[in-house]
């Protein structure tokens, strides 16, 4: 007999805080494209104009908005403001769009730019145009600030013979403004450049000579980006000549470089065979050190990521990866890294794109000493497609509540448009925990003996205020909860109703705490009663009735008392259906009703059939006819509890289908007197790896009906193992180290499936319809997102099937004769 393991079920009723800690740490969803931002998770927008985008850059602002920017060969810039979700913030610009063109002469829309943004909300764009720095700044609301430069534009003189390009823009607490990039000084030796404009644009002559810093030692160098220490120090970072050693230089407030700082002012990370790095961006840690992030090639084409560490005083970090050094990738050496965002915990994520095969957003998360967080995504990694053709990433930023945002660029339809996706990375920084489980005190010692088990299915809330509480139900009583807050905390062992076991003891557990990083642990017992006799069942549709292909039906039954239970399970199926085999063979087969018997089920066992049939070719079916089955189980003894001993399933017969679906037991409708009497729906979400690698991870998201009693939710039986989180109707199932396999290598095993119930709300009106769409993940690529399925709540029908129909005339009456 095949079990059927009904595993972790967890319903966080919690505040949104709470919620997002647990929904991104703790149930492993780190990685995952965030379905709340943008269009499910993902922006694309179209520029202006059909032309490839130059520059393209982003920025955060305080507030939680953030702004995409691009440049087009029409020497016009488009900047697009979003709010915190994702959606286009309609105070800015014109529907949320802003328009910058090139004055006579200039070319805004270089092929490097930057973003920064003020402390009272104007907007900086930086760029390299015409071979000068220019300078935009615009109001908060996206129009011109006519009091910077001329009408909100300033260029800076030509300094470097052969033009500049801009990598970064930052804007300091005193408001002067500072770029760096690469300066052109003669035709074949460009050099790492910093500028500082004052608050009005102008150049500030005061920093280093006449405005400007170039670093030319040995050969140059290419700079690309620069951070602000706290001591109002930069360290400029790029790339230093002839060997492509990925540098940054610490400069004073006045632009001269601080020598006692690394070697001689300059710092320089050499992770790459060879010193082919290709750039390098820097970025500050919260202690200060600095991270310098490189691309440069590892052997052959092949492209790799560079990360250096840097203690405050400019020497390398020892204590991280090797000796303050990291050469790593995200898929093959095809890697485009782009920033690194320190998250709440220390840990480091990567991001940029890989273009191994089709660009994907990529990301990678680090532990503090360097080495790979392989509890984040698959094995520390999480690579999920670009939209579109040719997509890369230019960008990354963490927002307040940890979330990660890549911000770059792609094909749609021939036309290039901004493209931005967001990830849930949430850490909690602070926490308490509790652990603990509920176990069958049969010597009622009070103690857990090693000869007793654990007591399957338990639920238990930890409450520590209305808004502030967690209920948990796991499959084999153990729980961890690992995101509790200071103060007191109440836990209990709460019994699903009817309760066949003696009342837990403790009563419940107090756990306070005035700090974090604390444990605690509770061990529940409870007795179960002799002798209860109660054993239920469910059925499953494993694929929907689909006219001329094979349809299968899964029997999920289990004894959920406390006495060992012998007996039958009969399936009659629909007389259209043609029975082929099942996964265990039938005790007896006669017409359309299959029995089983089953023997020493004990408590907590589960047994699983799936019964494989098929549906004819019309016209012996036709699309939409009715498809009804049903299963029963009889236990020999009997039962407490006869409700749960029956089990229906009604599908319309369709033509093909997708194999990621959701169907409900139904078929579409349901009576308002069936709501009335408390009656559940049955939903079944299948899903099939047609990918051609095997899904380590598979997640589902559900949002269920605002007319469902979301408290009513059950879990009835799943394909492998899972852990379920529910906060205000989102489900969210996690399928970790499932394995899936892909269908081209089997078939059988690339499949799978949830199925759960759900009641009505008690006030759904005849005419309602109940819709439930799923989102289906394998491991970190876009969602697959299932049929919507339909349920209508509907007057009292009778399951009539018109067989014959005549009539005729008798004197001045009809007669109508129907079967």
């Amino acid at each position: 007999m095949k079990k059927m393991y009904l595993l972790l079920f967890a319903a966080l009723i919690c505040s949104g805080n709470l919620f997002a800690q647990l929904y991104g740490q703790t149930f492993g969803q780190t990685g995952l494209v965030d379905l709340e931002f943008g269009n499910k998770g993902i922006i694309t927008d179209s520029y202006s104009v059909t032309a490839n985008m130059n520059g393209h850059t982003s920025v955060l602002q305080p507030d939680g908005k953030f702004i995409m920017a691009g440049g087009n060969s029409s020497n016009q810039v488009t900047l697009m403001r979003y709010t915190q979700n994702g959606w286009l913030d309609n105070s800015f610009g014109t529907n949320g769009k802003s328009l910058i063109s090139s004055p006579p002469g200039s070319n805004l829309g270089g092929t490097s730019a930057s973003l920064a943004v003020q402390t009272n909300g104007k907007i900086i764009y930086a760029s390299g145009s015409s071979g000068k720095i220019t300078l935009v700044r615009l109001k908060p609301n996206g129009t011109f600030d006519s009091s910077f430069g001329i009408n909100g534009i300033s260029y800076s003189p030509t300094v470097a013979l052969w033009g500049s390009t801009v990598g970064k823009v930052i804007v300091k607490a005193d408001g002067k403004i500072v770029t760096a990039g690469t300066g052109y000084y003669n035709v074949n030796t460009p050099y790492f450049e910093v500028a500082q404009f004052l608050p009005n644009g102008k150049l500030d002559s005061s920093f280093a000579v006449n405005g400007f810093f170039h670093y030319s030692a040995g050969a140059g160098g290419a700079g690309h980006s620069l951070a602000l220490l706290p001591n109002d120090h930069i360290i400029v970072a790029g790339i230093r000549f002839p060997l492509g050693v990925m540098a940054g230089v610490n400069l004073k407030p006045n632009g001269v470089i601080d020598s006692s700082y690394g070697t001689n002012g300059v710092v320089t990370c050499q992770a790459f065979l060879n010193n082919k790095a290709l750039y390098c961006r820097v970025s500050l840690q919260n202690d200060n050190k600095v991270l310098l992030l490189g691309c440069g090639i590892w052997s052959g084409n092949r492209k790799g990521i560079g990360l250096g560490r840097f203690n405050i005083n400019g020497k390398p970090d020892s204590a991280f990866a090797y000796l303050g050094t990291l050469t790593t990738t995200f898929e093959n050496f095809g890697d485009s890294p782009q920033g690194v965002n320190e998250q709440f915990d220390g840990t480091l994520v990567i991001s940029g794109y890989s273009n191994v095969s089709s660009n994907k957003f990529a990301m990678m998360r680090l532990k503090s000493n360097g080495t790979t967080d392989t509890t984040y995504g698959r094995l520390g990694k999480v690579l999920t497609a670009v939209p579109g053709n040719g997509g890369v990433i230019d960008n990354s930023f963490m927002q307040p509540d940890g979330k990660i945002v890549l911000t770059g660029s792609t094909k749609l339809n021939n036309v290039y448009s901004f493209v931005a996706g967001r990830f849930v990375v949430t850490p909690n920084p602070h926490y308490n925990t509790l652990k603990g489980y509920t176990y069958l005190d049969m010597n009622s010692n009070g103690v857990k003996d090693s000869t007793e088990a654990f007591a399957q299915n338990i639920k238990y809330t930890i409450v520590k205020s209305a808004l502030d509480s967690i209920t948990v139900q796991s499959s084999d009583g153990r729980f961890l909860a690992d995101i509790l807050d200071t103060g007191t905390y109440v836990s209990n062992t709460v019994l699903a109703a009817p309760a066949y076991y003696t009342a837990p003891t403790p009563v419940n557990h107090i756990t306070s705490n005035t700090t974090y990083f604390n444990v605690d642990s509770v061990a529940f017992s409870i007795m179960p009663l002799p002798g209860v006799t109660d054993v239920c069942i469910s059925l499953t549709p494993c694929t929907p009735a689909r006219i001329g292909g094979n349809v299968l039906y899964g029997i999920s039954y289990k004894n959920i008392g406390t006495a060992i239970s012998d007996g039958t399970i009969e399936f009659i199926k629909d007389s259209n259906l043609i029975f082929s085999w099942a996964t265990i063979t039938p005790s007896s087969v006669s017409g359309d009703t299959i029995r089983w018997n089953y023997n020493n089920l004990i408590p907590q066992e589960s047994g699983w059939i799936v019964v494989h049939m098929s549906l004819p070719i019309p016209p012996a079916i036709s699309l939409g006819d009715t498809v009804y089955s049903t299963a029963t189980i009889t236990p020999n003894n009997t039962d407490v509890n006869p409700p749960n001993n029956f089990a229906f399933l009604l599908q319309i017969a369709t033509y093909s289908y997708d194999p990621n679906n959701k169907l409900e037991s139904h078929g579409g409708k349901i009576t308002a007197a069936k709501v009335a009497a408390g009656e559940y729906l049955t939903y079944t979400i299948n899903f099939q790896n047609t990918g051609n690698d095997y899904a380590a991870n598979v997640f589902i998201r559900d949002t269920l009906s605002n007319k469902l009693d979301w408290s009513t939710l059950q879990m009835i039986s799943a394909s492998h193992d899972y852990q379920l989180t529910m906060n205000n109707g989102k489900c969210f199932w996690a399928f970790n180290n499932i394995n899936l396999l892909d269908s081209a290598t089997n078939p059988a095993a690339s499949q799978g499936y949830l199925t759960y119930m759900v009641k009505p709300k008690a006030n759904v009106q005849i005419g309602d319809v109940i819709n439930n769409t799923a989102a289906i993940y394998f491991d970190y690529n876009l969602p697959i997102f299932t049929n919507t399925e339909m349920t209508t709540v509907v007057a009292e029908t009778f399951p009539l099937k018109l067989l014959s129909f005549t009539a005729r005339k008798q004197d001045k009456t009809n007669l109508l004769n129907w079967v």
